[in-house]
């Protein structure tokens, strides 16, 4: 199981909710979290399911295919998605630089239509 935004907040919720059920996840961001470290032991204390982090910028539309065969390859096969990663720019979307309004188009529509 692949859980995008799997390093703080809901995403890591998500994280120890499916790991506490038996489920082993991928959690997959940009770097670790010290909460994200304490969710992988966690879960290796409790012996049951387990915590992976993978670190990846979904903003990188182009090496998601890459990435997938990759995670594959370590993991085995894949049998769930929770697409949670998104960010976010303060400001009004017409105040935003073109390059601030792509990176969230990418990361927030893209990248989770693409890995999907």
């Amino acid at each position: 199981m692949i859980v995008t935004g799997g390093s703080r907040g809901l995403g890591l919720g998500i994280v120890r909710n499916l790991a506490g059920a038996g489920y082993r996840v991928i959690a997959v961001a940009r770097k670790e979290t010290d909460q994200l470290t304490s969710a992988a032991e966690e879960a290796r204390n409790q012996q049951r399911g387990a915590v992976h982090f993978v670190p990846f910028d979904l903003g990188n539309i182009e090496e998601l295919g890459q990435f997938v065969k990759s995670v594959r390859k370590e993991f085995g096969a894949l049998h769930g998605l929770v697409n949670n990663a998104g960010m976010s720019f303060d400001g009004a979307l017409p105040l935003m630089s073109n390059s601030k309004i792509e990176q969230l188009v990418r990361v927030n529509t893209i990248s989770p239509i693409v890995l999907t």
